[in-house]
């Protein structure tokens, strides 16, 4: 999304994603295995869901990342982006490495890395899903067309 728009709340952001597929909240709440007053608790704002249901959620609707930082109202400054920017090189070729490789790069990280949130970074992109891992690609591209 770009300053333009109008920035979602978490509940519209589900709820446009949910119409675009033409699912009812029914269809969304049965597809996710939990009851229908959740789903529409959500869809007005009045809940949010609980973290582990966020990621089934937002691959499951295709939600790209970008928005859902945006719906969460979570800021991500100028430095921040361009951190981002700066590890998405290395972040492509994590994920095209083989085992062998990742570890070599862990042990060299375990000795030579200065920056813990780097680590959990790396951590958090081997446990991502495939489509979380698009979406944090597509929101890392959008961020540093903005820098």
């Amino acid at each position: 999304m770009d300053g333009s728009e109008t920035t979602l709340s978490f509940g519209e952001l589900i709820q446009r994603a949910r119409k675009d597929r033409g699912w009812t909240q029914e269809q969304l709440a049965d597809r996710l295995g939990i009851p229908l007053d959740s789903v529409r608790n959500w869809e007005q704002d009045h809940r949010r869901p609980r973290v582990d249901a966020v990621g089934k959620i937002v691959e499951m609707l295709d939600i790209p990342f970008g928005d859902l930082l945006a719906a969460f109202q979570v800021p991500v400054g100028e430095k921040a982006a361009r951190k981002l920017s700066l590890n998405h090189e290395l972040l492509k070729h994590w994920h095209k490495a083989d085992r062998e490789e990742r570890e070599l790069f862990r042990s060299y990280l375990e000795q030579r890395a200065e920056s813990r949130s780097f680590r959990k970074l790396v951590k958090a992109w081997d446990e991502a899903s495939e489509t979380e891992r698009e979406a944090f690609l597509r929101y890392i591209e959008g961020a540093s067309d903005a820098t």
